[in-house]
């Protein structure tokens, strides 16, 4: 079904929390692409609940990815093992700094949130430490998806 007929059935805010849960698991799913979308065809009061149920959505997939890296939850991930390695190595290189360093990795998906939120569980990063700086970087990178299309829109007035 597409994301217009999903908006138009069960409304712009569930739409944005579940696509962003679902693509916080299943990195094929492009959030900052919906959300490009999802702002091109909302008001501007839409601006902050946009931003934050994506985020919302976001971290709780990135909270269960944690709960993995922990061996709380068991998820079949095939072929993990060596890029889970490659990010470890920089996170040991970031001893100290594992705040900026899960902070970065949100804001810009370098290296990919999806392996350092496994990784964050598994080295026992401080849950709240996670959360907080993991939200912070996706609240920022998704309102730049989220302000982009509404500046346009204001600009072209």
């Amino acid at each position: 079904m597409p994301f217009q007929e999903l908006t138009a059935q069960y409304g712009i805010y569930a739409v944005t929390f579940l696509v962003c849960l679902a693509s916080g698991v299943v990195p094929v799913l492009n959030a900052e692409a919906y959300l490009i979308f999802a702002s091109a065809v909302s008001p501007p009061a839409a601006i902050l609940p946009l931003i934050l149920l994506a985020t919302m959505g976001q971290m709780s997939a990135k909270a269960a990815l944690y709960t993995t890296g922990l061996g709380v939850v068991k998820l079949p991930l095939r072929n993990h093992a060596e890029r889970m390695e490659r990010v470890r190595r920089k996170f040991e290189r970031w001893k100290g700094r594992t705040n900026t360093f899960v902070f970065l990795s949100a804001l810009t998906g370098f290296p990919p949130f999806y392996t350092v939120s496994m990784l964050a569980g598994a080295i026992r990063i401080s849950f709240n430490r996670f959360m907080v700086f993991g939200f912070v970087g996706r609240f920022l990178r998704f309102a730049a998806c989220v302000l982009g299309p509404q500046i346009v829109a204001w600009w072209m007035k």
